[in-house]
């Protein structure tokens, strides 16, 4: 079952404004009553890494994965983006994982292929279209990976 916390939406003029720009094909981490293209994964962590889960179907996927456990969604969109962009809303909290995975902390810059948006204020999510009362306890980025073409050592 949906922890309470994981039902929150990803605010509507946000989605927009990224679609706008990325021109998404499927939403990775949705379901019928809160997708917001026509197209979304009933279990994404179901599919297989190993197999191409975008085929020749989709290029661009959005994600905005449960904030009760992001780390198996952020993992797994990292392995994808060899064949697809994923652009993916999360906590801006660099002390996490889920931050590693896409973060070299080494050089203290995302990883090739990926990069990262601060959003400069705290978001108000949505519940079936109607925006929070308050905002998030918690500053968000978008992090953008796309690998496809670059060679890792």
């Amino acid at each position: 079952m949906d922890k309470e916390s994981d039902l929150w939406e990803t605010p509507q003029w946000l989605f927009e404004e990224l679609n706008t720009e990325f021109h998404f094909d499927i939403d990775i981490c949705a379901n019928v009553t809160n997708c917001k293209v026509d197209y979304w994964f009933t279990d994404y962590l179901a599919t297989s890494s190993s197999e191409n889960p975008f085929a020749d179907h989709w290029d661009t996927a959005f994600m905005n994965p449960p904030y009760s456990n992001p780390l198996p969604f952020i993992k797994k969109a990292y392995e994808d983006s060899v064949y697809c962009k994923i652009v993916a809303l999360i906590k801006a909290d660099t002390s996490t994982k889920t931050w590693g995975v896409f973060w070299d902390y080494i050089t203290n810059k995302p990883k090739p292929g990926c990069g990262v948006r601060f959003l400069p204020k705290r978001l108000k999510f949505e519940r079936g279209g109607i925006p929070s009362k308050n905002c998030a306890n918690f500053p968000s980025a978008i992090i953008i990976m796309d690998r496809r073409g670059i060679d890792e050592f």
